[in-house]
């Protein structure tokens, strides 16, 4: 009779340790079942019709310049003075994205509307950051790109308070995509050492896992190109398919279905990413030669430079150039027996997973269909930060989010 009743209890212990955490992974879910697309590309893709409220807003941006590096172009930056205010908010836009970018803008009309200031710099993997501001030659390494990013908003900060006569009282960070895993990664960085001072930390669909986010762009491109090919020329006619591409714009004002269905949306999305992956190679190749490529950079005849740039993948640009620079070129070299497995394992949310649990100010908007994050990915957010710190919804693919009201509506009552 006793072991039996030890057994129940036992039993009991279990089944409710059990359901405890289901309930718990459970109750981050948000189900936003009148979101529009239940695809996640074409989730993805609804943010490209999506813009801040005013068209004004954008207008009255600022463009300002600093000089980081005598030798080198001055960086730029967006900004909107809000005169009433001692607030600043920074936002960092996603891969590729400039300081011009309008999802970035989204955003930066939101804390605008709250009494910040609001700065809006270029992405780490964009051409002007790469030549004004980053420390290595190759983008791609997260650390070091939030490093960098972490350094040039804390000169951007002083420059301000330099310009507005008086100092910050409250400065808030907030990413979108690739700038939200260096937010975060600048959150632990700050964390350890205090170099700008931050009160409050938005992430928008973070980047979780660099190396599985690049391998979902790379199969997204190749997987799905090699699927619509497969259709025979007339079911899809691959010469035509840009021309079919400019119909999709006013698909959102005119109320209709996407003229393009989710597989051409998968190929485009992989598209646009292999198009700036060319981009970074050839900035890259300016600020350093690493011998990689062999076509001659000439003013007058650069296809045939391009045509090889384009021959890389996600993949190969992290062993052939990011690793190859940082073992041969960078300051602190890498040991020549680092594994490309290890440097995108340093690229992950998961070495910075301590901050995240213990910085409740660390708030996190992201979705489980997301195309770029796994579901080991959304696993990993909601094990690891509270109900408090993690805003995960059902639909929205990837940053389609700020498409939606009800979205935006929880960001303005987010900010501080």
């Amino acid at each position: 009779m006793r072991r039996t009743m030890i057994f129940f209890f036992r039993f009991f212990l279990f089944m409710f340790f059990v359901v405890t955490l289901s309930h718990r992974a459970d109750a981050f879910e948000i189900d936003n079942e009148d979101f529009p697309f239940k695809d996640p590309f074409l989730s993805t893709f609804l943010v490209n019709q999506t813009k801040p409220e005013s068209d004004y807003f954008m207008k009255r941006m600022r463009t300002h310049y600093l000089r980081l590096d005598k030798n080198r172009p001055a960086f730029r930056y967006s900004y909107w003075k809000n005169r009433d205010s001692s607030a600043l908010a920074v936002v960092i836009p996603g891969m590729n994205a400039s300081c011009r970018d309008y999802r970035a803008g989204i955003l930066a009309e939101m804390f605008y509307a709250r009494g910040y200031s609001v700065v809006v710099v270029s992405s780490s993997m964009h051409w002007t950051f790469v030549r004004s501001a980053l420390s290595a030659a190759t983008p791609g390494y997260v650390p070091s790109d939030a490093s960098d990013m972490r350094n040039v908003i804390a000169v951007i900060v002083q420059d301000l308070e330099k310009r507005n006569k008086r100092t910050f009282s409250k400065k808030v960070l907030a990413g979108i995509s690739l700038g939200g895993i260096h937010s975060l990664f600048i959150a632990d960085q700050e964390r350890q050492e205090t170099k700008i001072g931050l009160d409050w930390i938005l992430a928008l669909n973070p980047i979780v896992d660099f190396g599985e986010s690049l391998n979902a762009i790379d199969r997204m491109y190749v997987d799905s190109l090699t699927y619509l090919r497969s259709l025979g020329a007339e079911n899809w006619n691959e010469s035509l398919f840009s021309l079919h591409i400019s119909n999709m714009m006013d698909f959102q004002k005119k109320q209709m279905s996407p003229p393009l269905f989710p597989e051409e949306m998968r190929f485009l999305l992989g598209l646009y990413f292999k198009r700036s992956l060319m981009e970074f190679i050839l900035v890259s190749r300016q600020q350093c030669d690493l011998g990689v490529l062999s076509q001659s950079h000439s003013t007058l005849r650069r296809q045939s430079l391009y045509d090889e740039a384009e021959l890389y993948d996600f993949d190969g640009y992290v062993r052939e150039f990011v690793m190859r620079y940082y073992q041969d070129h960078a300051e602190e070299r890498w040991d020549a027996l680092k594994s490309k497995e290890e440097i995108l394992a340093e690229s992950s949310l998961r070495r910075i997973a301590d901050t995240l649990r213990q910085n409740q100010e660390i708030k996190i908007i992201h979705t489980t269909d997301d195309p770029l994050n796994g579901p080991d990915s959304i696993r990993f957010l909601k094990d690891t930060l509270s109900e408090d710190q993690l805003y995960l919804y059902r639909y929205g693919g990837h940053v389609g989010l700020l498409a939606s009201e009800s979205v935006r509506e929880t960001i303005r009552d987010l900010i501080p």
